[in-house]
């Protein structure tokens, strides 16, 4: 299971896939279904249907369950950039440690950036998710920083587990145009180490047994200087019936712009 940049590496919960959970008969599922219907027993009941009987797609999950769970906003652009961003401020605890490769093949520990504003995300080195959207959006806060953009750090951690190498976080990050930006790092490592990162700030991964689709979490964090979480942020994006992400340019840019306000608050004054 490679992307062209090598295999994914066996890892425990790779059992999973080795042993798919049992299937329903069709025959029970067909007379199921027809009963909903009658029922009127809607989009829930086939929902766990489907589950049981092995037909949902993803079923691998490739980190730990966690607390932290996405919270409620509206991405209506007539309403307040707290609620379009899903922004939810956070009691300060020290951000969990990190210690992965960027996209230069550098070695970096979150506490190497403290005395910065880390804003931090998650993005599949593929790069077929909310990536582009996510890129675009920090382009744009980039340019909203001005001057301030030096004091302000742009993480991402990568999502993908069948792309773990640097050179696939290399062409990603030309890909999005950030290459030319200082502060901006792209993070990989082995499936392990990834796992503990996911793990650590409450990410979910999921692989598509037949299409190999990753899926995952979407949070970004924003770490004060003295390297304490403050804020969070729920990103997100339009779906294609394809699988491609994408949003409109006013809502990029009032993301964008949004993520510079935030970042710019926690700087010291």
């Amino acid at each position: 299971m490679t992307d062209g940049d090598g295999a994914w590496p066996g890892v425990d919960r790779a059992a999973a896939l080795a042993h798919p959970p049992t299937r329903v008969p069709r025959k029970v599922i067909y007379w199921a279904l027809a009963a909903l219907v009658v029922l009127g027993g809607g989009g829930i009941g086939l929902e766990h249907l489907f589950t049981a009987s092995g037909l949902n797609q993803y079923s691998v999950t490739a980190s730990s369950p966690s607390s932290r769970t996405p919270h409620a906003r509206s991405t209506s652009l007539s309403a307040p950039l707290r609620a379009f961003m899903g922004i939810v401020r956070v009691p300060g605890t020290p951000a969990p440690a990190l210690v992965l490769t960027d996209q230069s093949g550098a070695t970096l520990r979150l506490d190497q950036l403290r005395g910065r504003v880390v804003v931090l995300a998650f993005f599949d080195a593929a790069c077929d998710d909310i990536c582009p959207v996510l890129g675009s959006e920090i382009v744009r806060a980039e340019s909203a920083l001005g001057a301030k953009a030096s004091r302000v750090a742009f993480v991402a951690v990568n999502s993908d587990p069948q792309a773990t190498t640097v050179a696939a976080t290399a062409r990603t990050t030309a890909a999005l145009g950030l290459a030319r930006y200082h502060n901006w790092y792209f993070l990989t490592g082995t499936l392990g180490a990834l796992d503990v990162a996911w793990t650590r700030y409450g990410i979910t991964v999921e692989v598509a047994e037949t299409t190999h689709r990753v899926a995952h979490t979407e949070m970004m964090y924003f770490i004060d200087p003295s390297g304490h979480e403050r804020l969070e942020a729920t990103p997100f994006a339009n779906e294609s019936r394809s699988g491609t992400s994408s949003l409109d340019r006013t809502s990029i840019d009032r993301f964008g712009v949004g993520i510079a306000d935030y970042a710019r608050q926690l700087l010291p004054r």
